[in-house]
């Protein structure tokens, strides 16, 4: 059967209906009577009068917001709740009392209820307006406290006389006409703007923040000034004055009505009783066509189950593919990155062990270039592998004591040299206490200083690079202030506004001078703003750069003890040694271009290195022992590093202390966790440098360092 086969009534159906029309008709008819009779009349004028008093107290509600008196909000919605329940309530009684109820009392109480939904919007938004009147003008006021903090010291007098004098173009018209609303705002804004055309970025920046919520503002002010309480409440509509007019009608035709009622009755009742033999009839076939609709709706909503079920499935389909290709990019990325890393460490391992051999000085240049190619290409993955961990969340900040004096010595040691062999000159100036303790991350406030150093590097040709740092105290806490200054050749001023976006570069012709991927600055900005900071620059091209960041670190304890890495002198050649024989070292690597980078890197000490290729290789040399050292690569066949480590910590003799130094091409985020949870005491990523290597050697067996 179709559906509409289904809708479409039948000769039956139809005088089935008018019967139970009849009926239905005969019972309100009967209960109406005795209603008459025995319970009264309903009360139309208390009705009507409670529904007036109502309109009136939002008469009342709504003037007071507009004088900022209000009550709650809540309050307030509750009384539009209230109003919509009773016109409920009074439909209810008039079904309960139908006897009484004429079919103009029944439209217009319709088209009030229908008139009131439109005001109760209305009443809404005029709510919603004056929250959002105040919200935004916390958010105003907010925003023109930030602009003068950042206003502070600086020459922009004219931008903070134009945000006092829009301040007091809100208290003038609070309560002005919408237009003059409006005018008054937009001429605040505009002389705020042309007061900040010339300022600084970051001035125009909060500048425009100040306007943007003071126009948002400004309109929601219109807005309820332009609303007319006596409109809104709807105590004037044409809908509730007709139904007022309904009622008092009714009320005066009450009595006639009721007689009206009574004789009635006695019609109805008489058809009544000639149709109930056949409604009996009737009842049994409609049973039928009703037990036969229902099995068709049940079908039906079997079919619309499945749907929903296959549709449900679709979407679980789609969204563990979604999960899966993420997935697959992470296991890509960590594929290659460890790929990669496995032959340059092989490129930059033997270029350093050939750099400290006697090389004629042609020779010599050549592996240099070789190796200052592999650092490129370490630099450019660091990169790719720093901007992936961002964009997944998965960074992570260490928080742990450092000084500027420390960053100042390492930025000298990483490119005092290189900037002189350029022929330009370097200087690092401090201001403030440099051997303040302070806790954060030394790392990557240093990542950030030298993707700084090495753009001004790049960029200039001759003059001097220079930076400045400077330490202030900032709530439970220190912030750190850098300025990086070079004399090169600028940022044009078409770039300047995409120069912290990823993979980009001021020049991105074909015939660019100056390589790089345009990830150093999208990196920086990132991380500063991590720990707590902000970053900006201003340039003039052909005259140079200044970049300057701010980063927040906590409080640390002065009285600790400062762990301090000292000089290792690779010219020396440390002869690493214990007590009373040279160090024996297990070295588990399975890859052969790696195991000649580390035996080239340490065939210059008195370390005894014994070469294995898995994991189990590694227990049996143990046992075999004496064994001071395991450089435990992670991926080997049959058994990996971290399972190696973890079987090596369970066990219950002496062999369970040995220590164990990761040496691995796994450089992703976890990668350091995983191996100190499997018990490695120390991590190196490669490509591995000579001198991380020695030093954490040393650390990692506490030894001295005893020269030739």
């Amino acid at each position: 059967m179709t559906k509409s086969a289904i809708l479409r009534p039948t000769l039956e159906q139809t005088q089935f209906g008018i019967l139970g029309a009849t009926f239905l008709a005969a019972t309100v008819v009967f209960l109406g009577f005795l209603n008459i009779k025995n319970s009264g009349s309903i009360d139309l004028s208390t009705i009507a009068q409670t529904m007036q008093n109502q309109l009136v107290d939002f008469e009342h509600e709504i003037i007071a917001y507009k004088s900022d008196r209000g009550p709650t909000a809540e309050h307030f919605r509750s009384d539009i709740v209230r109003h919509r329940n009773l016109i409920s309530q009074t439909r209810e009684e008039f079904d309960a009392h139908s006897f009484y109820i004429n079919d103009r009392l029944y439209e217009s109480l319709d088209a009030y209820q229908k008139e009131y939904e439109l005001n109760a919007i209305e009443l809404e938004a005029f709510l919603q307006n004056i929250l959002s009147y105040k919200q935004q003008t916390e958010a105003f006021y907010q925003s023109v406290a930030d602009t003068y903090r950042y206003l502070e010291g600086r020459k922009e007098e004219s931008i903070s006389l134009a945000i006092v004098g829009l301040v007091h173009t809100f208290g003038d018209i609070q309560f002005a006409p919408p237009g003059d609303i409006r005018s008054a705002v937009q001429q605040g804004t505009d002389d705020l703007l042309e007061a900040a055309r010339n300022s600084s970025p970051r001035s125009k920046e909060l500048t425009n923040a100040v306007v943007a919520d003071a126009r948002a503002l400004g309109e929601t002010m219109a807005a309820i000034q332009a609303v007319n309480p006596y409109e809104v409440s709807g105590s004037n509509s044409p809908a509730w004055l007709n139904f007022n007019k309904v009622v008092r009608d009714t009320l005066k035709s009450r009595k006639s009505r009721t007689d009206l009622l009574g004789s009635l009755l006695y019609v109805v009742t008489a058809a009544f009783a000639f149709y109930i033999v056949i409604l009996l009839l009737r009842l049994v076939r409609v049973g039928r066509d009703q037990s036969r609709l229902t099995q068709q709706l049940i079908n039906a909503n079997s079919s619309l189950e499945a749907k929903v079920k296959s549709r449900t499935e679709e979407l679980k389909t789609a969204t563990d593919e979604a999960i899966a290709a993420n997935q697959a990019k992470s296991n890509f990325l960590a594929t290659m990155s460890h790929e990669i890393r496995t032959p340059m460490n092989g490129i930059i391992g033997m270029t350093q062990a050939l750099l400290q051999e006697s090389l004629p000085e042609k020779h010599r240049t050549q592996v240099e270039t070789i190796q200052q190619s592999g650092q490129v290409l370490l630099e450019l993955l660091n990169d790719i592998l720093d901007l992936s961990k961002i964009e997944a969340g998965q960074i992570k900040l260490e928080t742990i004591p450092f000084t500027l004096r420390q960053l100042e010595t390492q930025s000298r040691a990483l490119w005092q040299s290189l900037t002189e062999a350029k022929g330009l000159s370097f200087s690092w100036d401090s201001s403030g206490d440099k051997d303040l303790k302070v806790m954060g991350d030394p790392n990557r406030t240093q990542q950030v200083i030298s993707n700084l150093i090495s753009n001004a590097l790049k960029f200039t040709q001759s003059g001097k690079i220079s930076v400045k740092a400077r330490i202030e105290n900032e709530g439970n806490g220190h912030r750190l202030y850098f300025i990086v200054r070079d004399t090169g050749i600028g940022v044009p001023k078409a770039a300047q506004d995409r120069i912290f976006d990823k993979f980009s570069q001021a020049d991105e012709s074909t015939t660019r001078n100056y390589g790089g991927t345009g990830l150093g600055l999208a990196i920086s900005k990132e991380l500063v703003s991590r720990m707590g900071g902000e970053i900006d620059f201003s340039s003039s091209e052909g005259e140079g750069s200044q970049f300057y960041f701010d980063i927040f670190c906590g409080k640390a304890d002065q009285t600790a003890a400062e762990k301090v890495d000292g000089a290792l002198n690779i010219s020396a050649w440390p002869q690493f040694t214990s007590a009373s024989h040279p160090l024996n070292i297990i070295v588990a690597e399975d890859n052969k271009v790696n195991r000649q980078v580390l035996n080239s890197m340490l065939s210059r000490t008195t370390a005894q290195l014994h070469f294995v290729d898995n994991g189990y290789d590694v227990i049996e040399a143990l046992e075999q022992g004496p064994v001071d050292l395991i450089l435990m690569d992670v991926q080997m066949p049959y058994l990996d590093g971290l399972e190696t480590t973890r079987r090596i910590r369970q066990r219950d003799d002496h062999l369970r202390d040995v220590k164990i130094i990761a040496l691995t091409a796994n450089a992703l985020a976890d990668d350091r966790e995983r191996c100190e949870a499997a018990g490695m005491d120390a991590y190196i990523a490669k490509p591995v440098s000579l001198e991380s290597l020695l030093r954490t050697i040393a650390a990692t067996l506490e030894l001295g360092q005893a020269a030739e």
